[in-house]
């Protein structure tokens, strides 16, 4: 995912007509030298005229810097559509990234040195798994996230969410998770006083998912030997088995390339604690070239292997991701997972 770009330095600049803050400067300027004119050796009425005389300026000069001067509080917002969640975010340079339909990246925020990232992906809402994303966000930023009070951070009432704060030698990461529809969400915010831009941005979602969402299916062609037997199936993954082996095939939002690894890493936690990936290795199938990876999972003395694939479905904003868990050697695990490929888009 794309959460280094959050961290990519700019320069600063006032994000308003550099007149009027000319205009705000002078008056307090005038305003002390006005003070600065007083004899310390007379106190008579009309030296106390000249100092009430210099408060005017004084306050419309703090009033003119606060008014116009930049800050995060005043910056425009603009509501986004993005998969089901309408929120507000801010004008600045959108980071291109075809590959990465699930993301947005702004950064050069109206001349702050501050970015803002929207990364999303198909999933339910549990504590370990949550974790799991902050840990690997701010892992890409080389920082820890320390999980931060709710009433830091504030939602629309009903929006299931946890916030971060992950401090890097630059700077400081503000992250986000809720969950909508079939979804989990990830806002970041970094930069000098990010945390003020990110409470407004949060505050102004709106959860509304497509209908069509909640009953999809997963959009696979699964052609699988005699002896497989499907176990579970709903909108988000299919499970299959036979005596001690296992197939399960999901799909998620089309993520770049080089942000497979640590996503699958995250998803192989769902088979067990303590699961290892391999190294990866891309081989061919029905639909194009198939990022693989062999793995294990512990179990009690021993060790459960597994093989995970992983494809974008053609001219689609889809991926699918199988597992193959147990019983098989790599080879015809892989010629198992040659049988699934992508239906096509209606």
């Amino acid at each position: 995912m794309a959460y280094g770009a959050v961290l990519e330095e700019g320069r600063s600049r006032w994000g308003v007509p550099l007149i009027l803050i000319s205009l705000g400067v002078g008056a307090v300027v005038s305003g002390v030298q006005i003070l600065r004119s007083l004899p310390p050796d007379r106190v008579g009425p009309p030296y106390w005229l000249r100092i009430v005389a210099a408060i005017p300026p004084l306050l419309v000069g703090a009033a003119a810097v606060y008014a116009f001067g930049p800050s995060l509080q005043r910056v425009t917002l603009r509501d986004r559509t993005l998969a089901g969640v309408t929120i507000a975010l801010p004008h600045g340079d959108e980071v291109p990234n075809p590959q990465q339909a699930a993301s947005l990246v702004i950064q050069g925020i109206d001349g702050f040195d501050v970015g803002v990232a929207v990364v999303w992906q198909r999933g339910t809402w549990n504590d370990a798994d949550v974790q799991a994303i902050a840990d690997a966000g701010a892992a890409q930023a080389g920082a820890k996230p320390e999980r931060l009070a709710d009433s830091e951070v504030v939602l629309p009432e009903g929006v299931t969410h946890r916030s971060y704060r992950a401090v890097t030698s630059d700077t400081t990461i503000w992250l986000t998770l809720f969950a909508c529809g079939p979804r989990i969400f990830n806002v970041f915010s970094g930069g000098q006083d990010a945390l003020v831009l990110h409470r407004r941005i949060l505050a102004s979602l709106r959860c509304q998912p497509d209908p069509s969402d909640a009953t999809a299916s997963v959009p696979a062609i699964i052609d699988l030997p005699t002896g497989w037997k499907l176990a579970t199936s709903d909108s988000q993954q299919r499970t299959y088995e036979n005596d001690d082996q296992r197939l399960v095939v999901s799909a998620m939002d089309v993520i770049s390339d080089g942000s497979l690894q640590s996503t699958m890493e995250v998803a192989a936690r769902k088979i067990g604690t303590g699961a290892q990936l391999g190294p990866r290795h891309d081989a061919p199938g029905p639909d194009g070239q198939r990022a693989v990876w062999s793995g294990f999972v512990p179990a009690g003395e021993s060790t459960i292997p597994f093989q995970l694939a992983t494809w974008r479905c053609p001219n689609q904003a889809v991926s699918l991701v199988v597992f193959q868990i147990g019983g098989l050697e790599e080879r015809s695990a892989i010629d198992l997972l040659g049988r699934i490929r992508c239906a096509r888009a209606p």
